[in-house]
């Protein structure tokens, strides 16, 4: 449904001086909404500790807004088949028809600002009897909502202006006039409930003024570990968070459904990769990457820099690197304002500077050399990065000398990026070091803003991270395993092509409640990966990334318990789950 609605089409279609029917704007709007009321409902159950004397008011609420989800879903396309049949009816010249089919878009627009108001008020329900959990939640859907109402009442306001006939404006004006009134004053009555800083600021929802708002929950009382929570324009995110990698606008073998199944929040595109291919031409003209997927949570981007740094025919200056593309063998100069204008192409909710990622066995004198190189091309990142609603995380390098990870940190920190990141790491180096440089630098980055790690997705090296600090985490090692024939179970790594599960009416891990444990048995899935049926690597790719999400939950209710050490000191007490 939504995945038609094109934003870009429809702006480029109409003139100024027309009438403006909803067509995609809207329709993608009530979209966005209608992602933001299925997310605060899924995230009800963990949110309602201590609620049990306003339980039946936030839930009654709570199903009004999934009553509310599907008739915004119905009246998108409502929206977009009014303005269809505008678009019709224009080619025609027929000016009776013509004005039918604005009045036809005037009142879908206008239900749709009601059902936005409807949202509002359930939203104006939770925040007044809910948690502070459930209060972020609710201010950031009744923005939504508040959103939605405007851009109705916009298109309603613009598009009575070219009709004739004047009973029928007069009606709608005086309706309209009292409508915001009472919109008025029960967004009023939200923003009294805190002092949450949201508005909305050329169509963009921000946060302080900013893409992303970081919020700090709760921090263990026995290590660094932090309990988090991210907000931004396509959604919340709970830290700490493992993103699955979708290099090339896909995760491996998962439909969207699958994702959305398994609970991922966000997920990661290549810059490289959807760079080459399918290029920027095509990303500009389905409007970017949420759009050409069809994926309404956030994204994250990386750079394109560890990419281009594992080509072997590149040459690297202070201007960029310059490298063949492996494709046709093209020269391509890529410099942190390139990166920039695709990330910004792409249109992640969450891009990444360009940053040179050395070697782990690299010579002191080049990475010394490589970190004041990172910083200036930070800041070419930072003055070429212009798109608004987008986040900029800054990477903080050094290799595995601390006083260059020490001088990187200050360099990078200086800027004011949206989020920070430890980068060069999990490149090659032994455990141990990768170890030593994250207690050395996790805990010393800003405390305000998210921490990404970049590249890891072993239990083990999780639990490290978030003990030091970290609060996402990115790895294609889930879905690799699986497409190999390994699953990842909370007894450790099970290699599922090995004869002995033949006979097997076990699920691959009985504590697990995805789609492939709830279906099929060991044995099955053996004899899937032995036939080199795609099914097999399905089933195991929904498997990992699902256990991986669940474990990183389970991370999060420990840290929120102040037991997160108990909890990684009993989960490695099992030799099979250090790899």
């Amino acid at each position: 449904m939504i995945k038609e609605k094109k934003i870009i089409e429809f702006a480029n279609a109409l003139d100024s001086k027309k009438p403006t029917p909803g067509g995609g704007a809207l329709a993608a709007i009530c979209g966005s909404l209608a992602a933001s009321l299925g997310g605060m409902v899924s995230r009800y159950s963990i949110n309602k500790k201590g609620l049990e004397d306003y339980e039946k008011i936030i839930e009654e609420a709570l199903e009004n807004f999934l009553v509310c989800k599907e008739r915004l879903l119905e009246l998108a396309d409502e929206d977009v088949n009014a303005y269809n049949k505008f678009r019709e009816a224009s080619k025609s010249k027929n000016s009776v028809k013509i004005e039918e089919t604005i009045k036809n878009s005037i009142e879908t627009a206008y239900r749709i600002a009601k059902c936005g108001y409807e949202i509002l008020n359930n939203a104006y329900i939770i925040a007044k009897y809910g948690n502070q959990n459930l209060l972020s939640d609710a201010i950031i859907t009744g923005y939504y909502a508040w959103a939605t109402m405007q851009s109705g009442l916009t298109l309603v306001k613009d598009n009575l202006n070219y009709l004739k006939d004047d009973a029928y404006k007069r009606t709608f004006l005086e309706d309209i006039k009292e409508f915001i009134v009472e919109t008025d004053n029960l967004i009023s009555k939200i923003r009294n409930l805190s002092d949450e800083k949201i508005i909305i600021t050329g169509g963009y929802l921000m946060f302080d003024n900013k893409p992303i708002k970081y919020e700090l929950l709760h921090k263990d009382k026995n290590s660094n570990a932090r309990r988090g929570r991210i907000y931004t324009p396509r959604g919340i995110i709970e830290t700490p968070v493992f993103m699955p990698v979708g290099t090339n606008g896909t995760v491996k073998a998962l439909k969207n459904s699958d994702l959305k199944n398994i609970e991922a929040e966000i997920i990661l595109g290549n810059a490289f990769h959807l760079f080459l291919r399918p290029g920027l031409d095509v990303l500009r003209n389905v409007g970017g990457l949420h759009n050409f997927m069809n994926w309404d949570k956030p994204i994250l981007t990386d750079s394109g820099g560890f990419q281009v740094f594992s080509l072997k025919d590149r040459k690297i200056s202070d201007e960029g690197v310059l490298f063949r593309s492996p494709l046709d063998g093209s020269k391509i100069m890529m410099t942190p304002e390139k990166s920039m204008e695709i990330q910004m192409t792409i249109g992640s909710n969450i891009a990444m500077a360009f940053d040179e990622c050395v070697e782990a066995g690299a010579e002191r004198k080049y990475v010394e050399e490589s970190v004041e190189r990172t910083f200036e091309w930070a800041k070419r990142s930072f003055n070429a990065h212009t798109k608004k609603d987008q986040a900029l995380f800054g990477i903080v390098q050094g290799g595995f000398h601390e006083d260059l990870r020490n001088r990187s940190l200050k360099q990078i920190t200086s800027i004011d990026f949206d989020g920070f990141a430890l980068g060069g790491l999990s490149v090659g180096e032994h455990y141990s070091e990768t170890e030593r440089i994250l207690k050395h630098s996790g805990p010393k980055l800003p405390e305000d803003k998210p921490r990404y790690i970049m590249g890891i997705g072993t239990p083990l090296i999780i639990l490290m991270s978030v003990e030091n600090g970290m609060d996402m985490f990115d790895c294609v090692l889930p879905t690799r395993m699986g497409r190999h024939g390994t699953a990842m179970t909370w007894e450790g790594k099970v290699n599922l092509k090995a004869g002995k599960w033949k006979y097997s009416t076990e699920p691959i891990d009985n504590k697990c409640d995805c789609y492939a444990c709830q279906n099929h048995t060991r044995g099955y899935i053996h004899h899937l990966l032995r036939k080199d049926e795609i099914l097999g690597k399905i089933l195991l790719s929904i498997h990992n990334l699902r256990f991986l999400i669940n474990f990183v939950k389970e991370v999060r209710k420990a840290i929120e318990e102040d037991r997160f050490m108990q909890f990684k000191e009993e989960f490695l007490s099992n030799p099979n789950n250090v790899y």
